[in-house]
């Protein structure tokens, strides 16, 4: 009887944080998503709208549960993406999309710098 309530208990568990894991995944890829239409825009209105969900979503980001040992590194890097999307906002109402387009790149570099750093390589984790 002990087993099958330690059992239960680990499936339980385990299906929670999966899907503390799943709601992150799916906000990172809806971010993705959103970066693209942004970036593909042709017409300023769907740029800002594209631009404002992005922001959305990096804020929904900041309030999804991180690794303890890794939260104060995925803050940091959302954090920078802000100030880039914000800075991308102030371009775009000033009507100069082709600007903060450019502005935008460094997104991508800092999601490329980011999940380099979140992917642990599995020699580190052997060897330190």
């Amino acid at each position: 009887m002990k087993k099958l309530v330690v059992l239960l208990s680990c499936m339980l568990l385990s299906s929670l944080v999966s899907g503390m894991d799943m709601d992150t995944k799916q906000t990172m890829k809806a971010m993705k998503t959103a970066y693209i239409k942004t970036m593909r825009a042709k017409e300023m209105a769907q740029f800002s709208a594209s631009l404002t969900e992005l922001d959305e979503l990096l804020a929904h980001a900041k309030t999804l549960r991180f690794p303890q040992e890794k939260k104060a590194l995925f803050l940091q890097g959302l954090n920078k993406v802000s100030v880039v999307v914000d800075d991308a906002q102030i371009k775009a109402n000033d009507g100069q999309m082709q600007q903060a387009k450019e502005m935008l790149k460094q997104v991508d570099h800092l999601r490329e710098e980011y999940h380099d750093q979140r992917n642990e390589s599995i020699w580190k984790r052997f060897f330190g």
